[in-house]
């Protein structure tokens, strides 16, 4: 092709060029938006703790395997201002066994973000886990039961030989649990209680906290709640106050902090043994 025949081809086909040429000026110009979006949005801290609790929840990475890769598309809403702002996000993820998407509605007031739904959706089980729950890896080390007993200089083994007792099971992602009490009441003996336990927390690092409803005290020791129901209106009069508590797991005993007032609690820490007691 010489010179004049190649300018007779450019002089038929140049507007060829104008759409293509402007089509891909258009495709650079949204693929850097959203590069620039996206960027943003994985820079902000409420994306950043979204993806953390799901790659370090041990139920998550049961499902996807590990390591758990974040995707490039993220959808939602995200609005900001200061110390303020409301997020709504969807967060593909994906792991050696599988794909999800992590599902992150939240607030921020006073520069503090809370989560009203923290969850992932498991693409080929359906199965969703609520982030915004437990660990199970965290609660399990606290399931079963524990007992604390009081030292007693009088007994051969040098402690009562019954105590306080503890009993935590799992339901679904949360702890529950009963409190089985003693208390030495001078000349009337032993006297026991027994209640459910509420407002159980246990944190990432490890702690636990609970509170002990005041109840009423029986001279046997009730075996279960539907034996506190048979026994309504049957106790021996003395009653327990509310009791808090907090504490960790420490060379496989849980340690027990008292946080009520001191003539209230039992001890002002309490070590509980897990099953049965042996001295």
């Amino acid at each position: 092709m010489n010179q004049a025949q190649g300018k007779n081809w450019w002089n038929r086909n140049w507007k060829w060029f104008v759409p293509v040429g402007g089509l891909g000026v258009i495709v650079l110009f949204v693929a850097v938006i959203g590069y620039l979006v996206f960027g943003f949005v994985k820079s902000c801290e409420i994306y950043k703790m979204a993806t953390a609790k799901a790659k370090s929840n041990s139920a998550v990475v049961e499902a996807l395997g590990s390591p758990i890769e974040e995707g490039l598309l993220v959808r939602g809403r995200m609005k900001m201002g200061g110390s303020s702002g409301k997020a709504d996000l969807s967060i593909p993820i994906s792991g050696p066994r599988g794909k999800a998407k992590i599902y992150a509605v939240a607030t921020k007031s006073a520069g503090q973000w809370t989560f009203s739904t923290l969850e992932v959706a498991i693409k080929s089980s359906g199965e969703r886990i609520n982030l915004l729950l437990a660990d199970p890896a965290t609660l399990a080390p606290f399931l079963g039961t524990w007992e604390y007993r009081q030292k007693n200089s009088s007994s051969p083994s040098g402690y009562d030989d019954e105590g306080e007792r503890l009993e935590l099971i799992q339901m679904g992602g949360s702890i529950q649990g009963l409190y089985f009490g003693l208390e030495r009441a001078e000349d009337h003996g032993l006297l026991y209680t027994l209640v459910e336990i509420k407002d159980v927390e246990v944190s990432e690092d490890g702690k636990i906290s609970f509170t002990v409803p005041g109840s009423n005290f029986y001279r046997d020791r009730p075996r279960s709640l539907e034996d506190i129901e048979k026994r309504k209106g049957a106790s021996d009069g003395f009653t327990r106050r509310e009791l808090k508590f907090r504490g960790e797991l420490k060379n496989g005993d849980l340690i027990l902090q008292c946080l009520s007032e001191p003539i209230e609690c039992p001890e002002q820490v309490m070590v509980f043994r897990k099953g049965k007691w042996t001295q």
